[in-house]
C-alpha cells in the first residue's frame, strides 16, 4: 500500500465535518462516513473511496504545521509515482479551485520531515 499526506486548510469552514464535505466534493468522491477511532484526534475521521484510492480525513495535531489543521491521507494499491501523479491532478484540479490550501508532506511525522505546499 501506498500513501500521500496532505495537510490543508480552507478558510471559509472551521470544522472537520464541513472541510471533509467539501474536499471529497472538490475530488469527487461522492460516498464517504464518519467513522469513530480513538487514533485520531476528537476520536474521528471521515473515510472515502474513489476508484483505487482511499481517503482518510482528520483533524491534524502535527506540531509546526497549525495553518493547516487538516489532514488528508490518501492511499492505494498503486504504484507510487501513479498515485503521486493521480493525486496532484487531484488537487490542482479538484481542490485548489474551491480554495483549498494544500501541502503535500514528504516523511510525514519523522525528523527528515518536509512539506511542500501546492
Amino acid at each position: 500500500m501506498n500513501f500521500v499526506n496532505l495537510l490543508g486548510s480552507l478558510p471559509t469552514v472551521s470544522a472537520l465535518d464541513a472541510f471533509a464535505r467539501t474536499f471529497f466534493d472538490a475530488v469527487g468522491v461522492r460516498g464517504f462516513e464518519q467513522r469513530e477511532s480513538s487514533n485520531f484526534p476528537e476520536g474521528r475521521y471521515f473515510k472515502g473511496i474513489k476508484g483505487d484510492l482511499h481517503f482518510k480525513i482528520s483533524l491534524s495535531d502535527e506540531a509546526g504545521h497549525d495553518d493547516l489543521p487538516y489532514w488528508v491521507q490518501v492511499s492505494s494499491g498503486i504504484e507510487a509515482d501513479k498515485l503521486l501523479m493521480t493525486v496532484n491532478s487531484l488537487v490542482v484540479e479538484g481542490a485548489l479551485p474551491r480554495g483549498f490550501r494544500l501541502s503535500r508532506m514528504i516523511d510525514f511525522g519523522k525528523r527528515s520531515e518536509r512539506r511542500l505546499d501546492y
